[in-house]
Order: structure tokens, then C-alpha cells, then sequence
């Protein structure tokens, strides 16, 4: 690394006095506990900001302020920066799965099962296998190098349950969302440190930063970017059903997906708030310097009324998987690239060689599926993404899309047979039902009571 990257890399990790001078304040640090009086710079960290696409953030471009802290890291300080960077999975199980073990999709198998539309017929509830014990995770290879392991979420799915946190010594997650966002992780995060790191050992932290996840919470007067707004929470009523199943008139579509777009906004400018918190918690720990190796992205984005849909999970347009990836060493990260490259830029300090393929996959839901008549939620899909065009495959249907979207019908792309008959295979083997993982997620809001 150049002296000049190194003096990049330096300011950068202080940025977070620099950052909350100009930048809206929405939550308060609170200091707990003393830091340790010894710097120790060697940390590893590994930040997902949860749901955030990247074309809703000002770091790729987007007109709002939505995400300063990373512009700051990205424009300012020189940080290594994607926005064409795609998920390898629809949602956070699958997601993280292949950040934590380096695997594809269907290599670690931590997914949603169900194999198409027939199988839909034959499962009445949704059924999920969590990540199994054989794929070795960042964290228990951290450990086995003499780290301290901590990780901590806003998102209930990094838990136990659902095999994520295998090689963590110190785990925290909520039972649900939106109970840990802003000043509550971070409060969290402080917990963690003094319980869970010492003096004498290099870190390895994850921390899954949830505040642009449903359900968003209301939008303060007084913001000269967003309007005032009450919060807005799917829950298991009826208004995200009736938008999928087209029981809404224009009026009220237009209405929600207005109110929708600005939580949405400003859900993603707290996470990116959270953010800076967390970052200047740990410069006060002395736990960030010249040596710390960061990586920034998301498990996923967020229909907000394209393509008729809202949410995300099970689908692999754009808005559901295109996420940012920010990176404070590595080299250059060429676009499109594969957000599973966190696994190398984590482990390694470089991109793996060779560059994983930038494909994604996912799965139908039983129960989305049952509750809009079947119009939507009964494909598995598969998704590659290439310099000018992306290749589809959804249920022996195969066609390609340009940049831009328009849409031309082709026989199942040859590149993508394996891949396809790997999808299926991983996602037809359902077998038993994990309890526990099924008790979190119900409980987190994934699954109806």
C-alpha cells in the first residue's frame, strides 16, 4: 500500500467527528464504558446495511443525501467503491450465508425450499433449511487466528438459529425488527466491545446495521430533503396484499408508494447514521487505524412498486439485488462485480482469483404465494449479470435484458445449465422443518403465526 493510500486509509477512520459535524445528528452517542487505553488497529470489520440498494444511495449517484458517510469514504478518502456490486441471494438467510463461507447459493444450501409451482402445491407453510455446520465461516476461521469474534445485528436472522453465527464468541440480535435500530445498536455494540473483546487480541467484528429494513419508523418534521411521514410496517395486514393482488386504485397505489419511497429513504440515511455512530464508538476504543481492514455492502435492496412488487425476498430484478460495495483496501473493484467478493476482501485483504461469477438465485414462498392468488411468489429463479446484460432463467423460461431493462426470449443460457441444476437440486431436497430457525423467523416477522 502507498504512502499516500495509507494516509487515505488513516483519515478515513477518523472520520466520524469530521462526518457528525456537518451531517443531521438523528440519535445521541451514549459512552457507557471506558475505552481501553491501548490502540489497537489490526480490527477487522465486516458491515452489512441491511435492504439498502444502491441506486437509492447518494454514494452511486442517487439525488437525496441519503448516505453521506459513505460518500465520505468513497469520494473523500478513496475507498475502493462498486455500485454495480449484486447479492448472491434475494434475502438475508442466503445472503450472509455466502458472505460467512465464500460458497454460492446452492453450494452452502441456507435457503428458502420449495422447487416451483408444483411444489407449491404440495407445502402449506414455508419451510427453511438454515446454514449447515460444514462450510467453515469468516468467523470460526478468525478465531482459529487468535481473534476475538463479535458479532452484532439488528437483523434477528444472524442468530444461532439460523447457523450464521457459527465462530462468534460473542453474539447479539434481537427477537425482532425494529427493535435494535440507531442508537439501540449502537448501545448494543458497546455492550458487545466490553464483553466481548480484549486488550491483547485483534478483532473481528460483523455488524448487520437493520434501520432500512421494514418496519420504518416515521420521518421527523424538520428535514429539508424528505417530508414528514408516519411510519409504515407490513405486518400481516392487508395493505401490502392488496398492492400485490391489484386491489388498489390508482390514487391509493400512488399514495402508498410515495409514503413507501420517503421511510424508505430516510431508513436508509439512519443506517447510514448508525453507521458513523458505530465508527466513532470504535475510534474511541482505539480499535481503527492504518492496519484495519473494512468492508461495506448490503444482503439485498428493496421493491419499492417496480415490476407491480414491494418487499424482496424471491425475486432477482434490480431493485432487489443490485447493493453498493465499499472496500478500504483491495485494489480496484470492477463492475459488475459479485458481492461474494466480501468473503476474499475479509479473509485475504484482496479480491479472490478468480472473481466469482455475478449469478444469484432464489426461491418462491408458500405463504406470499397463497396470500395474492398466486400471481405472484412461484418461481426459482437464476440471474447472471455481465457487462452489458443480464441473463435470466426462472422455471424453464431463459431470456436476456439489457441494461435498460428491455427484455428479448432465448433458449436457457448454456453458461447457466450448472448453475440451474444446482438451484433446483439444493432447492427440492426440503426434508425436516429446523424448529428453531422456524420459531425465529416466525417470531421476527418472516413467517405467519
Amino acid at each position: 500500500m502507498s504512502q499516500r493510500r495509507s494516509l487515505l486509509l488513516a483519515g478515513a477512520l477518523l472520520l466520524g467527528l469530521g462526518v457528525l459535524a456537518w451531517q443531521k445528528a438523528w440519535i445521541s452517542p451514549v459512552r457507557l464504558f471506558k475505552a481501553p487505553p491501548e490502540p489497537r488497529g489490526d480490527t477487522v470489520l465486516f458491515v452489512v446495511l441491511d435492504s439498502v440498494r444502491a441506486d437509492r444511495s447518494s454514494v452511486c449517484g442517487y439525488e437525496r443525501p441519503t448516505t453521506p458517510t459513505l460518500e465520505h469514504l468513497a469520494k473523500e478518502q478513496g475507498w475502493s467503491t462498486a455500485c454495480r456490486a449484486y447479492a448472491p441471494g434475494s434475502w438475508t438467510l442466503p445472503s450472509h450465508a455466502s458472505y460467512f463461507t465464500g460458497l454460492e447459493v446452492p453450494e452452502h444450501g441456507a435457503h428458502s425450499l420449495a422447487a416451483g409451482g408444483q411444489a407449491l402445491g404440495q407445502n402449506t407453510s414455508e419451510q427453511v433449511r438454515p446454514l449447515g455446520p460444514e462450510p467453515q465461516t469468516l468467523a470460526e476461521h478468525f478465531l482459529s487466528q487468535g481473534y476475538d469474534t463479535v458479532s452484532v445485528s439488528g437483523n434477528p436472522v444472524v442468530s444461532a438459529a439460523s447457523g450464521l453465527t457459527r465462530g462468534f464468541e460473542e453474539v447479539r440480535a434481537p427477537s425482532r425488527f425494529g427493535s435494535w435500530y440507531g442508537a439501540d445498536l449502537t448501545r448494543q455494540l458497546q455492550h458487545a466491545l466490553e464483553v466481548g473483546s480484549s486488550r491483547d487480541k485483534p478483532l473481528f467484528l460483523f455488524l448487520n446495521i437493520a434501520d432500512a429494513h421494514v418496519p420504518w419508523g416515521p420521518v421527523p418534521n424538520g428535514l429539508d430533503w424528505v417530508p414528514a411521514r408516519p411510519g409504515l410496517d407490513w405486518g400481516q395486514g392487508t395493505l401490502w396484499a392488496d398492492f400485490l393482488g391489484g386491489r388498489m386504485g390508482p390514487d391509493e397505489r400512488s399514495a402508498l408508494l410515495g409514503h413507501l419511497g420517503d421511510v424508505y429513504d430516510y431508513g436508509v440515511s439512519r443506517a447510514d447514521q448508525t453507521l458513523a455512530e458505530a465508527l466513532d464508538l470504535l475510534q474511541d476504543w482505539k480499535r481503527l487505524g492504518p492496519g484495519s481492514r473494512i468492508v461495506i455492502t448490503s444482503d439485498h435492496g428493496e421493491y419499492l412498486g417496480e415490476d407491480g412488487l414491494l418487499d424482496h425476498g424471491h425475486y432477482l430484478g434490480e431493485p432487489n439485488n443490485q447493493v453498493f460495495l465499499l472496500s478500504s483496501q483491495g485494489g480496484p473493484l470492477l463492475e459488475p462485480i459479485s458481492a461474494l467478493a466480501v468473503h476474499g476482501l475479509l479473509r485475504d485483504g484482496a479480491l479472490p482469483e478468480p472473481l466469482p461469477r455475478v449469478r444469484a438465485a432464489a426461491f418462491p414462498h408458500v405463504q406470499r404465494s397463497e396470500w395474492t392468488e398466486g400471481k405472484w411468489f412461484t418461481r426459482t429463479s437464476a440471474a447472471e449479470w455481465r457487462a452489458d446484460q443480464k441473463v435470466m432463467w426462472s422455471d424453464e423460461e431463459g431470456w436476456t435484458e439489457g441494461l435498460v431493462g428491455k427484455r428479448s426470449a432465448a433458449a436457457p443460457d448454456p453458461d447457466l445449465s450448472v448453475y440451474v441444476s444446482a438451484i433446483l437440486e439444493s432447492g427440492s431436497s426440503v426434508g425436516e422443518v429446523d424448529a428453531d430457525l422456524s420459531e425465529m423467523l416466525r417470531a421476527a416477522g418472516y413467517m405467519e403465526e
